[in-house]
């Protein structure tokens, strides 16, 4: 039985991604659309997933990535399924259609909808 490091250098899938970028942040940017799609397969293991793919990028490419900027990096990247002119639930009791008309961030970081945070809308 192989083991995940083993296992990820080997993968054809992840070799071609290394190839193919040149910048590691859009590579691992690359690679959570891979896993999300299910062209890589790899259990969602959090913080040990990125280490492994960091070693692995580091081992094939010149430019070191380290790991504080690769988790500073995943963390500012959340992907929302909704784009301008979807609707959403919103309302006391997520039940009123609202349209969405803008997509931004607030001061404290939150993503916003139409002004008003994420989390105060239920996704149709």
């Amino acid at each position: 039985m192989k083991s995940f490091k083993q296992y990820i250098t080997e993968t054809s899938v992840l070799v071609n991604l290394i190839d193919k970028h040149d910048d590691p942040f859009s590579f691992l940017a690359s690679v959570m659309d891979a896993m999300s799609d299910g062209t890589l397969k790899l259990k969602t293991r959090g913080l040990a997933n990125a280490r492994e793919l960091i070693a692995a990028w580091n081992k094939k490419k010149k430019r070191k990535i380290k790991l504080g900027e690769a988790v500073n990096y995943l963390a500012e990247v959340i992907k929302v399924p909704i784009s301008v002119g979807d609707t959403v639930l919103g309302g006391k009791f997520k039940n009123k259609r609202i349209v969405v008309k803008s997509i931004g961030k607030n001061e404290k970081g939150d993503i916003t909808i139409n002004g008003r945070p994420l989390l105060k809308y239920r996704i149709l």
